[in-house]
């Protein structure tokens, strides 16, 4: 597939970024009249006992930080639907620059507050004034043996200076790793690129599929060592700020911040691996509806069910539609105006960062940005956004900016949820067994990904983490195989080698334990989708509940009011029961009589 220049896209498919800057002349007069605003920090140094001039600091840090996120989403958004323009690249370093200059303007802030003490914090606490932030002074107080110095503050908002790996890490992946190219069983040849892949890989050529892996793969590996660098840097430069504050560890100061039992980490890593048999009943399904012996690496995206129908953006909006009715009137709403108001960039493009995600500014509309490539797939990806996107509005809605963010543990759980009440409806509504196997299995791979590959990761990234923590030194080879004897924890799948250097095209690895919370979310939206797909009104209730109350509540206590504690067996097994019931689905259908021809399409 070749990919479109960014101007031949249809201007309706791009998004609408007036409500974040109306120009780049904007964005750059906005950051000069911030670079203004940002010294009068510093001239509450020293006047944070005064209640007055406290509240006085907090809208002014208030109004920087929001000002500073806006401008720094909108050149976030213009850089990755054009990761190769030099101008979106100074935009960005614009911004960056002006993220340093705000927290070191802000650096004697949290020793000024802890020397005030405790019962002066409280004293602002009970103010009504301060009603709004309440929960971070609360907060403040709970982390008072673990706030740094203003040196150490400074020192750190210092280091954004000349630490940039994840941008150096996204920027490799996305523009620099030239792939070879893919040979079909014809001879033809096909380009490869990370945001192609995953098409390529559902092919039915399997010469095709195999050639494009072989690929992938060689042109990751041929980078590791430079992608490691990123990686294993940023690691360590998060391991040195955790010192600095104290932490007995990155995973221990995460929980510490959930205010939640670490246990929580290693139960849902145990309960993955309890229930792995029913990885390998899908693979023997899948080997067996495709007429292969069995799934070798590059089959594992194949799909059984045959929906060749091309999936445009335009005619899936009134099918989504029919899904988000199930989640109700604050959905659909959304929905319209996400599509009036063009908050979607739509279709891939040349140079255009292979990340989907939704990009969340408090008081501003969500943004989200895709790669549609016209699949049955790309309607549960738009489910799955969207889900963060309707989060947003309800949080911002319900929150002040204090406690408007969705703690990172939970930050999936809306997105997982709307992705699996989209699959319930769109297996539910189609035509045949053929596009019944299509929804069946993308919820099957999506389950696996965020439950089994997400604990996988987690293990993986806690080994990383800990080596460095200890003073160990890793190099990308003892990583990379520590990686592969992990996965095949997870899998039924026969990797080799070549497979080992996958888990440096992940860039969430350079949020703590962003994989993780994949895989809570998904356990916990199978609860929620299951009883809104069944029409339970109280589940739907506790799952708006949820959303509303943003980090108001710490996340696994406020999961608990809403029917969910993740240290109950009972969650897991409802959660895995679901995913076996679904299997289940899948192996019936493939041993049905329509599908016992062998698919010699596939084995070609």
């Amino acid at each position: 597939m070749e990919l479109k220049e960014r101007k031949d896209i249809d201007e309706k498919y791009k998004f609408d970024l007036s409500n974040y800057c109306a120009s780049q002349e904007d964005f750059y007069n906005r950051i000069e009249d911030l670079k203004k605003e940002i010294p009068k920090i510093e001239s509450y140094k020293g006047k944070l006992g005064n209640f007055d001039l406290l509240l006085e600091f907090e809208k002014l840090s208030e109004k920087v930080s929001i000002e500073r996120d806006v401008l720094y989403y909108y050149a976030m958004f213009l850089l990755d639907v054009d990761n190769a323009n030099n101008e979106y690249q100074k935009m960005m370093n614009s911004i960056r620059s002006v993220y340093v200059q705000a927290e070191t303007a802000s650096s004697f802030v949290g020793e000024e507050l802890q020397k005030l003490g405790e019962e002066y914090l409280k004293q602002v606490i009970s103010d009504e004034r301060f009603k709004n932030y309440k929960h971070s002074f609360e907060e403040l107080i709970r982390h008072l043996p673990h706030i740094l110095d203003e040196k150490e503050s400074f020192m750190v908002s210092q280091m954004a200076n000349f630490i940039e790996y994840n941008q150096i890490f996204r920027t490799i992946v996305d523009t620099e790793i030239v792939f070879d190219k893919a040979v079909d069983n014809q001879g033809n040849l096909h380009d490869v690129s990370v945001a192609t892949y995953s098409k390529l890989m559902r092919d039915n050529d399997r010469t095709l599929r195999q050639s494009a892996w072989k690929s992938f793969h060689k042109g990751l590996a041929g980078h590791k060592l430079t992608l490691f660098s990123c990686v294993y840097n940023s690691l360590k430069c998060d391991d040195f700020t955790n010192k600095l504050a104290k932490y007995d560890g990155i995973l221990e100061a995460q929980f510490y911040n959930y205010n939640a039992p670490i246990e929580v980490f290693d139960k849902i890593i145990s309960q993955a691996q309890k229930y792995t048999y029913i990885i390998k009943k899908f693979r023997e399904a899948q080997a067996k509806g495709l007429g292969l012996e069995k799934i070798e690496p590059w089959d594992t995206a194949l799909m059984v069910g045959k929906f060749d129908k091309k999936i445009d953006f335009d005619s899936a909006v009134n099918r989504m539609r029919g899904s988000f009715e199930y989640l109700g009137e604050k959905y659909l709403n959304t929905f319209d105006l996400a599509i009036k108001n063009k908050w979607c960039d739509i279709y891939p493009n040349k140079n255009k960062s292979s990340a989907i995600y939704c990009g969340c500014q408090y008081g501003k509309n969500p943004i989200m940005h895709f790669n549609w490539l016209d699949e049955a797939d790309d309607m549960l990806t738009f489910a799955h956004e969207f889900g963060h996107a309707t989060q947003q509005v309800i949080t911002d809605e319900c929150q002040p900016l204090d406690t408007c963010e969705m703690p990172f543990i939970v930050v999936e759980v809306p997105s997982l949820t709307s992705e699996t009440v989209m699959f319930k409806y769109l297996y539910n509504n189609a035509e045949d067994e053929q596009e019944k196997l299509v929804y069946l299995q993308s919820f099957i791979e999506t389950f696996m990904a965020n439950v089994y590959s997400g604990c996988k990761l987690a293990e993986f990234e806690k080994f990383i983490r800990t080596q460095i923590q200890n003073g160990e030194i890793l190099d990308v080879e003892s990583s990379s195989n520590k990686y592969l004897e992990t996965l095949k924890k997870y899998t039924s799948i026969d990797y080799d080698d070549r497979v080992k250097y996958s888990w440096l095209r992940d860039g969430h690895i350079f949020v703590d334990y962003y994989n993780y919370s994949y895989s809570i979310a998904m356990v916990v939206a199978t609860y929620f989708a299951k009883g809104i797909f069944e029409g339970n009104t109280e589940i739907r209730n506790n799952f708006y509940k949820f959303m509303q109350a943003g980090s108001s509540e710490y996340p696994i206590e406020n999961l608990k009011k809403c029917g969910v504690d993740l240290l109950d067996d009972k969650v897991y097994e409802k959660a895995f029961g679901f995913f076996e019931e679904v299997v289940n689905d899948y192996e019936t259908i493939i041993n049905s009589e329509k599908l016992k021809e062998k698919k010699e399409e596939f084995v070609k």
